[in-house]
């Protein structure tokens, strides 16, 4: 039996990406919402996957390195262009690497309609 724990929190930054023609977008922030689902076959002995509180802190402490940041110029992002999809991923690793338990995905929206997910698969 897979046990899944899904977590949702929200942040908010800025960013600029490129576009398909390679000129940059102007400046312009989002108010994220951001999932994150663990999962795993063991339950404590609190018969729990883990904690929601404990989950819903370890996702405080990685999306406060980007809340009210400009995502460009975030040391997270030197090397790497701050699209959803990157912004996920890099959600996905900083909370794999917090945790014994396997991230499944993490769901992130720049807008009610716009959205990505990277998971484990």
């Amino acid at each position: 039996m897979i046990y899944r724990v899904v977590v949702k929190s929200s942040f908010s930054s800025a960013h600029r990406v490129k576009l398909p023609n390679d000129e940059w977008e102007p400046l312009h922030g989002h108010n994220y919402n951001v999932e994150v689902c663990v999962r795993g076959d063991t339950l404590d002995k609190n018969g729990m996957l883990i904690d929601f509180f404990e989950l819903r802190e370890i996702i405080s402490e990685v999306i406060s390195k980007l809340n009210y940041s400009y995502l460009n110029e975030n040391k997270f992002f030197k090397d790497t262009v701050p699209t959803a999809e990157n912004i996920a991923k890099f959600i996905f690793e900083e909370i794999s690497n917090r945790i014994s338990m396997k991230v499944d995905y993490v769901k992130l929206w720049e807008t009610e309609e716009f959205g990505v997910i990277v998971s484990s698969d």
